[in-house]
């Protein structure tokens, strides 16, 4: 027993010599052989060279715990030059040959651009594995890169303006899609009720849900949804919840299926293509127009072209794992719905006397 809670010392202890790490779960790393138990030793020894000429034979022969070894020394530059292209190069490998353990110091890397290009996106994925996994400082970076991402669509916004189409209601449709650059630009792409992007749109990184479709924790008008027999009743997004205010400030948010349905019946929609961007043209009864791009939709890692399919503020009542959205190309001009844990972009109003939650 005092054996092994002395390699397991070590391994800690080396793990949390990469900077930042301290918190890494390395307790669950099984040893693979004597060799690499030795080579850890070494490495806490300052035995640099002889840890790393260990880690790369091991690792040579497929062992994927020496491979993240490896990566640490070149990580540290011990017992090697140190080169972050090949640490990520490693720590990647040995994610994928099942060490999971290494999804924070991956996420790390695509956070601070560390031998890879930096990408919030790919951060986030990781750093909330190793979130889920227990490990507070992915908790905290998470945090981080939220508030990072809410900060750059705070001032892509600078540039936003609003159209008045002549509507009846009053309501003023914004020029882009949240996190575009111009009008034709995609844009981001949110869950429903969730406010940042992020890479996998499924019901396992769903915000609302522990972990299905029928396991619903907020908004859910019918218990058979929700977590436990949960429900809640509300079925229009809370401001908290609205991508559009949290992303863009209070004056904005989310349309409303009565905005949705104004738009399809007060506007003439025409296909066409600007700037290479096929999408429809949308002009109000007085002659201004805005221009919705075929966003598609994500659904897992995955992009489909679904044409332009964009989401409300409603939730859909008569199935709430899943919202309102409008969409076309379509038969009929009627409001649809599809699972809140989809990715679709948003196309902002500035908020009236409609949108008050």
């Amino acid at each position: 027993m005092k054996k092994k809670s002395a390699i397991i010392l070590v391994l800690l202890t080396l793990l949390m010599m990469i900077e930042g790490v301290a918190n890494a779960q390395t307790s669950t790393l099984p040893l693979t052989s004597g060799d690499l138990f030795k080579a850890y030793d070494n490495y806490q020894k300052g035995i640099y060279a002889k840890a790393f000429e260990t880690f790369k034979s091991l690792s040579d022969n497929g062992d994927m715990h020496a491979t993240y070894g490896l990566g640490v020394c070149y990580y540290n530059g011990r017992g090697t030059t140190k080169n972050l292209q090949e640490a990520f190069s490693c720590f990647d490998r040995s994610y994928n040959s099942g060490n999971k353990s290494a999804a924070f110091i991956i996420g790390k890397c695509f956070f601070y651009g560390q031998g890879v290009e930096k990408n919030f996106d790919k951060a986030k994925m990781y750093l909330t594995e190793a979130s889920n996994q227990g490990n507070m400082e992915a908790k905290t970076l998470l945090t981080r890169i939220n508030a990072a991402i809410v900060a750059e669509m705070k001032k892509l916004s600078a540039g936003v303006t609003y159209v008045d189409l002549g509507l009846y209601t009053g309501t003023l449709w914004a020029d882009r899609n949240i996190g575009a650059a111009s009008p034709e630009d995609y844009g981001c792409y949110f869950a429903w009720g969730e406010t940042t992007p992020k890479s996998n749109y499924d019901w396992t990184s769903y915000k609302y849900a522990n972990g299905g479709e029928m396991h619903l924790t907020k908004y859910c008008n019918k218990s058979i949804c929700g977590y436990g027999g949960y429900t809640d009743r509300r079925i229009i997004l809370e401001r908290t919840d609205d991508a559009a205010t949290v992303n863009w400030g209070s004056s904005w948010c989310m349309p409303t299926g009565l905005q949705i349905e104004e738009l399809y019946h007060e506007c003439t929609w025409t296909l066409t293509t600007r700037n290479g961007v096929e999408g429809y043209e949308v002009k109000g009864p007085n002659g201004n127009s805005i221009f919705l791009p075929g966003a598609g939709v994500r659904h897992g890692e995955e992009f489909s072209d679904g044409g332009c399919c964009y989401w409300s503020s409603l939730l859909f009542t008569g199935n709430p794992n899943a919202g309102i959205i409008f969409w076309l190309p379509r038969i009929r001009n009627e409001l649809e719905s599809a699972d809140r844990s989809m990715g679709l972009p948003i196309r902002p109003i500035r908020r009236n006397s409609l949108n008050e939650n």
